[in-house]
């Protein structure tokens, strides 16, 4: 592919990590150069969702098939395209308790249709809401060798299996969902059969409580709230606890809308810890928990003292492009803060990610909002021209905490709603956003268009 973006030697200390050492006799040549035994490179689309069949994206109810496309390359030493076929092996599952090998009987083989230029298509049959397919590539080149592709595409993925290290055995993971759907609805009224607080959406995810935690009288008022409650979610004074779905690809996705009611500050000093994730879709597949980085989330909250006995409270959402993270820190950090959250006082946070894949134009929304309905800095629109990243991996309210990591909630949470689609303030039903309107900001330092790399 040819276009107008720019060549990037080193990185922008303020965008991401440097480089400590030399570079020397860089060249770039216009005429494609192979070489023998050259490894294949592929893209399965960056881990974002993109729409169509390059790039992961769940499967529809009703849809019949699911078409996913991979781009490969690779050159034989006279420079001619050597790669002579493409296969799709998948899985389908009703659950992913039991972690399959690459060579497990039950893989069923797809040759893909190509090449198309670099691309190559397959589908496979996607079943009923709720089923899990799991999937990976083996590419055979000129020489009859054949490579594996998406054996460990999971986990701690932040660009296909290059930058940080997987776990074997991670696939391509997607999970039927219904369009425009309610993924996640958890009021903390009702409970499964181990006591842990129950999913109440059509999926009926299974959910998690980690540490201890009570149920909590504060509630907030049926008006503010949208609907009658009883009991929340109760985080303890000094003792760190969360909850967490682990299959929770549904609850991954470019477009979204989170709706979460919080009362914080409930410890002994009467104020918000410092540095807390309140929630978060983090990267890491259920097999590897422990690998999870809070910096690669399909979004997240995150609250710090303000320094005045209240707190400041961002949110974002992972948005790949030039490979740099720093995308979406800069619109949270500069630009997204909402300030003087209070203690013991129910705050209302609701952010939406609504894209246009075919205009490659969208905008992210956030607003928190108390009872009094004051806000707290501007209700945020922001344009971008890149749609969330999308990983595979956990969901959780709370964070695990530690005293090397973040701090962890103090305080109450209830009535968390998470939706597979942009609910917007005037496309809003059920009133989420309580009638409020944003300013939509579009100077260039809100618009996110970074530069993304394709193959």
């Amino acid at each position: 592919m040819t276009n107008g973006l720019p060549l990037y030697i080193g990185m922008n200390p303020d965008n991401s990590h440097t480089f400590d050492g030399w570079l020397d006799e860089l060249r770039v040549s216009n005429v494609v150069r192979g070489f023998a035994s050259a490894p294949p490179l592929a893209e399965h689309g960056w881990n974002n969702g993109q729409d169509g069949t390059l790039g992961k994206h769940n499967p529809r109810t009703g849809a019949g098939t699911h078409t996913v496309g991979i781009d490969v390359m690779q050159f034989n030493a006279s420079g001619t395209y050597s790669i002579t076929g493409v296969d799709l092996l998948y899985n389908t599952r009703t659950n992913l308790d039991e972690q399959w090998a690459p060579d497990n009987t039950g893989w069923t083989t797809v040759a893909m249709t190509g090449p198309t230029g670099l691309h190559w298509t397959g589908s496979f049959p996607i079943g009923d809401r709720g089923t899990w397919h799991e999937y990976y590539f083996k590419i055979t080149d000129a020489d009859g060798i054949v490579h594996d592709y998406g054996t460990s595409a999971e986990g701690d993925s932040w660009d296909n299996d290059d930058f940080q290290v997987q776990n074997d055995s991670t696939y391509y993971t997607v999970v039927v969902v219904d369009d425009n759907s309610l993924v996640l609805d958890m009021d903390f009224e009702t409970f499964e059969d181990d006591d842990d607080p129950a999913d109440n959406s059509v999926y009926g995810w299974n959910v998690d409580v980690y540490g201890n935690y009570a149920l909590g009288d504060e509630v907030p008022d049926a008006d503010f709230g949208m609907q009658e409650s009883e009991t929340s979610y109760e985080w303890l004074d000094g003792v760190p606890s969360y909850i967490e779905i682990r299959d929770g690809q549904a609850l991954h996705s470019d477009e979204f809308t989170h709706s979460v009611y919080f009362n914080l500050g409930h410890n002994s000093e009467g104020v918000v810890n410092h540095n807390l994730i309140l929630m978060s879709t983090q990267s890491g597949g259920r097999y590897n928990q422990d690998g999870s980085a809070f910096w690669l989330d399909n979004y997240a909250i995150e609250v710090h003292d303000d320094g005045a006995g209240g707190s400041k409270v961002w949110n974002y959402s992972t948005l790949i492009g030039d490979l740099s993270w720093a995308w979406c820190y800069e619109l949270a950090q500069e630009q997204n803060f909402h300030f003087s959250i209070q203690p013991h006082e129910w705050w209302h946070m609701v952010v939406a990610m609504d894209f246009d894949h075919e205009a490659s134009t969208g905008t992210f929304y956030s607003l928190i909002v108390n009872e009094d309905m004051e806000q707290v800095g501007t209700f945020h629109a922001h344009e971008q021209h890149i749609p969330a990243a999308t990983f595979d991996g956990l969901w959780r309210l709370g964070t695990r905490g530690g005293p090397d990591a973040h701090g962890w909630p103090v305080g109450y949470a209830d009535n968390i709603k998470v939706w597979n689609y942009a609910i917007t303030p005037d496309n809003d039903p059920d009133g989420i956003y309580h009638g409020l309107m944003p300013g939509l900001s579009t100077d260039d330092e809100s618009i996110l268009n970074p530069d993304v790399f394709e193959l």
